[in-house]
């Protein structure tokens, strides 16, 4: 009879568990939705989804940013407060910038050497600086698919700011950028020069960044 006694009382204990767990998982999907709801009235009214990513850039100093078009082009941004490392693999060759103590040291993976730029940060907030650039302009929404998934889309003409390893000149009259959204998530940037296409597979994360070293490694010398 105890024993009987002790496996209601568990039972009832796991359930309530269970019980509290989905229902926090339900508020939260709420409250999530109506965020995403409120950002969709918000864009609608003209203000873009992406300014509030880049505000929260601004707030908080501590994000990666990862941006793909294939295996052998992509560009990786991490960033510490005022220390940053830009990873950049262009046709499959490797070239890492850190930015540290108000300097830019460029790597170069094929030789193995640096170079020192002193009193060159720009590349600290490109990524916000593009974002900045790109909000300057008025924009369309829109829905398309990827991957069988329907997107939201923000669209705006005459800029490339986001295009990696583009080789060619380029005329931002004959130039658009799509920003696609999951929910309020930024998930790829399709940019449009001419008759060409580049869509990025975008990941952006925040507050992971506190054990990444920003030290040149032992085996690069300096030119």
């Amino acid at each position: 009879m105890e024993k009987n006694k002790k496996i209601i009382i568990l039972c009832v204990a796991i359930a309530l568990i269970v019980i509290t767990v989905v229902t926090i998982v339900i508020l939260s999907s709420k409250g999530e939705e109506q965020k995403v709801e409120q950002a969709n009235i918000q864009e609608e009214d003209g203000t873009s989804k992406l300014t509030t990513l880049r505000d929260t850039m601004k707030q908080n100093a501590n994000y990666s940013v990862s941006l793909k078009l294939n295996d052998e082009n992509k560009r990786t941004t991490i960033r510490e407060n005022n220390n940053a490392k830009i990873e950049i693999i262009d046709e499959g060759e490797k070239s890492t910038y850190i930015i540290k103590d108000n300097t830019t040291y460029l790597l170069l993976d094929s030789t193995k050497k640096y170079y020192e730029y002193k009193n060159n940060v720009s590349l600290l907030n490109e990524f916000i600086n593009n974002m900045n650039e790109v909000l300057k302009l008025k924009y369309e929404i829109g829905t398309e698919e990827i991957d069988g998934k329907q997107y939201r889309y923000e669209e705006f003409k005459g800029t490339s700011a986001f295009i990696i390893n583009y080789k060619r000149n380029i005329d931002n009259e004959d130039t658009k950028t799509r920003l696609y959204f999951s929910g309020n998530d930024l998930k790829y940037i399709k940019t449009y020069v001419g008759d060409v296409e580049q869509l990025l597979d975008v990941e952006i994360k925040f507050g992971n960044q506190n054990n990444n070293s920003f030290e040149i490694p032992e085996e690069y010398s300096k030119n």
